[in-house]
């Protein structure tokens, strides 16, 4: 299996390759375009704020397009990089998305697209892989950040890029509605920069410290817990450390050398963006 490696410093970029252009035009969501290209979908998550994967921020001079509409007077507000997530703040007409904390998929479930103000069957939902859904498909025209929908047209998640044979990962649509509810919290409070590297462990829980440029993690160091919640996958960690960071402190509990210790580090800032 392929092992991803995520970095709270650097974070991870998931490839996907562009394609010929198609109109997307369902009410929350958004196409980028770069020199007439199409390069990336999103979906509007408040009023005035679009998420798209952080992947476009390596194009200069892209622009938004909505319908017939052309926009360019966006700005770029927050990059998540631990979830591949960019925040464009930009007032276009039309309503927000609404998420559903829990819409449950079973193995074989088709999965849809919006395109030409129709929904399309793309492929069947494979599975939960530490957090992200995974998604079969053998459709071409995939572009990051493009919306997915269950077959009863609810929000289901965002495509975030190529996993392995015909497979792709898709952030799932509990991450967006944590986003869409915590918004304000996020943009002000943000997150505590660790300066650590993580990487999944995808055949145990908790998430593995691989690099560490502070004195209280070390290499090889297993996270297990956030103050009173546990945690399975780098996903878990990334919201974890929005929902603490207004504490004046944050207690991690870690596996170290077949013991369980803990350790506390300052919270209230703001993760670099």
């Amino acid at each position: 299996m392929k092992k991803l490696v995520f970095s709270l410093v650097l974070g991870f970029v998931l490839i996907s390759a562009v394609h010929s252009e198609s109109r997307y035009n369902n009410q929350s969501g958004i196409s980028i375009y770069k020199n007439y290209k199409k390069i990336a979908s999103g979906i509007k998550l408040t009023d005035d704020i679009f998420v798209t994967k952080d992947s476009i921020l390596n194009y200069n001079n892209f622009y938004l397009k909505k319908n017939n509409d052309i926009f360019y007077n966006y700005e770029v507000i927050y990059v998540d990089r631990v979830s591949g997530l960019a925040f464009l703040k930009i007032d276009i007409p039309g309503d927000k998305e609404i998420f559903y904390d829990q819409i449950e998929l079973n193995e074989n479930d088709p999965i849809y697209i919006y395109e030409n103000n129709k929904y399309h069957k793309i492929g069947k939902y494979v599975k939960k892989i530490k957090g992200y859904g995974l998604l079969n498909t053998d459709y071409k025209k995939l572009y990051v950040a493009m919306p997915l929908y269950n077959k009863n047209k609810k929000f289901i998640g965002l495509l975030l890029g190529y996993f392995q044979k015909s497979h792709y990962l898709f952030l799932r649509n509990n991450i967006l509605t944590f986003y869409q509810n915590n918004i304000n919290s996020v943009l002000n409070h943000g997150k505590p920069n660790l300066n650590i590297i993580v990487s999944e462990m995808w055949h145990k829980n908790g998430i593995k410290v691989i690099k560490s440029m502070n004195n209280k993690f070390k290499k090889g160091d297993v996270i297990v817990k956030i103050e009173d919640k546990n945690i399975n996958n780098v996903l878990d960690f990334n919201i974890s450390l929005y929902e603490y960071n207004e504490k004046p402190s944050i207690e991690f509990f870690i596996r170290r050398n077949n013991g369980l210790i803990s350790i506390r580090i300052e919270g209230g800032s703001n993760e670099e963006k």
